[in-house]
């Protein structure tokens, strides 16, 4: 065990790495050793973290920690995979979490430069301290967050600018990136249909000029995945079955080194590979309709 005065290393850090996932917990002393390294190693990442290919990227895991230790199982092991999450470890769900929090952070302060952890809408603000980075840009291609876009963003510097040590109010651009979604009207705040909705006409906008081609989001999903916008905007979610009953199914995003994009799906205890070709022209033709729907 290692003391108050002592300094862990990796040989630690895979013993807390091999406990969790044998199913124990650790002890406080090892939790309060891995909070401090983790929090070193996090307030030195920005706000925007840079991501190379190949990359999985994986939407909400909401407490379910055995469902987590599938997707590695299935979608590939850290360190031979490299990962980006996207925020929400722990949210509503029949399992505490904790677990999920430990074994991520273990990750990280083990194997940094393999996974990038960003802030969610639904992770607190005593996890923000640890964690928190506000967005990915995977190969200055692919917008990654929480959530979506923000009305008071225009632009990357802006992003890098912000001050995310802190719980932020439903006014600060902050909680833009973690409540926005994907609709119909130029940033409309509606509260009772779930947040604030933006449109493809903002989407096209902040993509066109930060340069980039599409916005990744780590949200709810029936499917796993969902394209939104014309295909600007995809959604992944993570989580099978989330809350032990929607059924829902769950997908991981792998972007290779040439920019093709392919899902893994995780559905009622299987995982298969499915390969998106001429993505964005069904995806347009389906959004269209979806569009039309839902202005009726």
């Amino acid at each position: 065990m290692v003391d108050n005065h002592s300094t862990i290393n990796n040989n630690h850090i895979d013993g807390y790495i091999e406990q969790l996932l044998n199913g124990s917990r650790l002890t406080e002393t090892q939790l309060l050793h891995l909070c401090e390294k983790a929090k070193e190693i996090l307030a030195q990442e920005e706000n925007i973290v840079y991501v190379n290919t190949p990359v999985t990227i994986c939407g909400a895991v909401n407490n379910q920690f055995r469902d987590l230790l599938e997707l590695f199982q299935n979608a590939g092991n850290i360190p031979d995979t490299n990962y980006l999450f996207l925020g929400n470890y722990a949210s509503r769900s029949y399992h505490t979490g904790v677990e999920i929090i430990y074994l991520l952070l273990a990750y990280k302060v083990r194997y940094n430069k393999k996974i990038t952890l960003l802030r969610g809408g639904l992770d607190n603000l005593n996890q923000t301290h640890v964690f928190g980075p506000l967005v990915a840009i995977v190969e200055d291609t692919f917008f990654c967050v929480n959530s979506g876009l923000s009305s008071r963003i225009n632009s990357i510097d802006q992003i890098k600018s912000l001050n995310r040590a802190k719980e932020p109010s439903r006014k600060d651009p902050i909680s833009d990136f973690m409540c926005t979604q994907p609709g119909l009207d130029d940033m409309i705040e509606d509260w009772e249909r779930g947040g604030i909705y933006f449109s493809q006409k903002v989407t096209e906008k902040f993509l066109y000029t930060n340069n980039l081609k599409m916005l990744c989001r780590g949200r709810f999903t029936t499917a796993g995945y969902s394209f939104h916008h014309g295909g600007l905007i995809v959604t992944v979610f993570s989580t099978p079955n989330y809350v032990g009953h929607l059924g829902n199914s769950a997908a991981v995003l792998d972007i290779n080194e040439t920019f093709d994009i392919h899902f893994k799906i995780f559905d009622k205890s299987n995982w298969e590979f499915q390969q998106i070709q001429d993505f964005i022209k069904k995806e347009e033709e389906r959004q269209k309709k979806e569009m039309q729907n839902f202005g009726h």
